[in-house]
């Protein structure tokens, strides 16, 4: 799994790098999935140059969907 992951991340990275070219506080966010932070992707994030928010391990109160689904159930 962590193989097909890692082998789909590049398409992300060149949007990420025009983000950054276009706005330099540019920030990746991802949640707490095990393959978002695994040893081989963080370094290679790093060495691409893409900066990446650090998220609590569960930080449901910083998710606005979160929030929506209380009205939802409501």
């Amino acid at each position: 799994m962590e193989i097909c992951y890692c082998s789909c991340r590049p398409l992300l990275w060149p949007t990420c790098k025009e983000r950054i070219r276009q706005n330099p506080n540019f920030l990746l966010m991802e949640d707490n999935a095990p393959a978002h932070y695994s040893d081989f992707t963080t370094l290679v994030r790093l060495k691409v140059g893409i900066p990446k928010v650090d998220w609590p391990p569960y930080s449901p109160d910083f998710n606005p969907i979160e929030h929506l689904w209380e009205l939802m159930k409501s």
